[in-house]
């Protein structure tokens, strides 16, 4: 008897289906708030100049260029799409084991408690308004599984992922819009002198003033100056990295809280970017052809790959150049490849450069690759 082939994603209930675009859209305005940073950071977040104060020469922060507006937006719609898809999770899973419609004061009662104390969490399970929906009393699969997810039952050593979803949509929705900042991140100076200082990130938003670096008066010194786009936790006042924060709570909400809710089983993984943007007959389909590439792990590549790989593939292979044309199709050679593949080539040269002349003979292999390319 032939083998019949299951259909992708069919663990998925129909009535659950719409995690999958959820997930998608989160996936893009991700991605949009990503390619606003990158841009922000590409045309120089600071203005710097350098100035003197008795002895030392210091570099100071002159002016500050203002993150788009669009960022916090795009920031709080992703945590409160986040949020939209367990309360909607939630709802679908509740309604389709009763069987029936809600009511709807029943309907009303649905949401994704944040209890801080187990005896919070069950006040809620006994309100009133639940006690009449069985998929919701005390020791069902359901609310088990959102027991689990309660920040009370939290292990981690980072504030609770659920908590701070709470927290970041209330204050967006109610109070203000989320809060992004600048800060001065790493400094890096293309040598060391005697008498250079750098200080530590103070974890604050940057300021005009603020010092970046300050020697000895004469002190020539190339600086990297990185900044750090940050959002502001608003119960504790913490200034997190944008990015590391998004993440947190995304691959929180896809990899832990969502597989709970809908009882997954380990190998039964939601995907985090279904095209949502094409006409979809099949959501099933569509998240079966789609990459398993979220846009965070795209933008740390995309910035791995411009502001490390890139210039330090450069660094290897200039050097090693004997003519203006050697020079000229590395660098051509360099900016075509793609960040894949100069991440690739970057690790698989580094491999190769086991001693000073493995390495001078692998970087002329690579020139003369990118000679014969230009």
């Amino acid at each position: 008897m032939p083998t019949i082939k299951e259909s992708p994603f069919s663990w998925l209930p129909n009535h659950q289906l719409h995690v999958l675009a959820s997930l998608g859209y989160v996936d893009d305005l991700l991605d949009d708030a990503a390619r606003l940073l990158r841009d922000h950071s590409r045309a120089g977040a600071f203005v710097l100049e350098s100035v003197m104060d008795g002895s030392a020469s210091e570099v100071r922060i002159a002016g500050l260029r203002p993150i788009p507006p669009a960022v916090s937006r795009l920031t709080a719609d992703t945590l409160n799409n986040l949020r939209n898809v367990l309360e909607h999770t939630l709802f679908a899973a509740v309604e389709h084991d009763l069987g029936r419609t809600m009511t709807t004061q029943e309907a009303r009662s649905i949401e994704v408690p944040a209890a801080g104390t187990e005896a919070a969490f069950n006040a809620w399970l006994n309100d009133k308004r639940r006690l009449s929906l069985p998929p919701l009393c005390n020791g069902s699969p359901l609310a088990e599984a959102l027991r689990q997810l309660q920040p009370f039952t939290w292990q981690g050593e980072d504030t609770s992922p659920l908590q701070l979803i709470v927290e970041h949509t209330n204050a967006s929705k109610h109070r203000a819009p989320a809060v992004a900042q600048t800060q001065l991140g790493e400094v890096t100076p293309d040598l060391r002198v005697p008498g250079l200082v750098i200080p530590p990130p103070t974890g604050q938003p940057a300021a005009v003033g603020d010092l970046v670096a300050s020697g000895p008066q004469g002190t020539h010194v190339g600086l990297d100056v990185w900044p750090t786009v940050t959002i502001r936790r608003p119960a504790s006042g913490q200034w997190k990295v944008l990015q590391l924060e998004l993440s947190y709570i995304e691959e929180w909400v896809r990899l832990i809280a969502l597989p709970a809710l809908l009882g997954l089983k380990p190998n039964e993984v939601l995907r985090a970017t279904t095209d949502v943007r094409a006409e979809v007959d099949n959501l099933r389909e569509a998240a079966a052809v789609a990459t398993d590439d979220p846009a965070l792990t795209r933008n740390t590549r995309i910035l791995v790959a411009e502001g490390v790989m890139r210039p330090g593939m450069l660094d290897l292979l200039l050097p090693v150049c004997r003519s203006r044309k050697e020079r000229a199709a590395v660098r051509s050679w360099v900016d075509s490849q793609t960040d894949e593949q100069i991440i690739t080539r970057h690790d698989r040269l580094s491999r190769a450069a086991t001693d000073e002349a493995r390495a001078r003979e692998a970087c002329r292999q690579l020139v003369r690759i990118a000679v014969r390319r230009a």
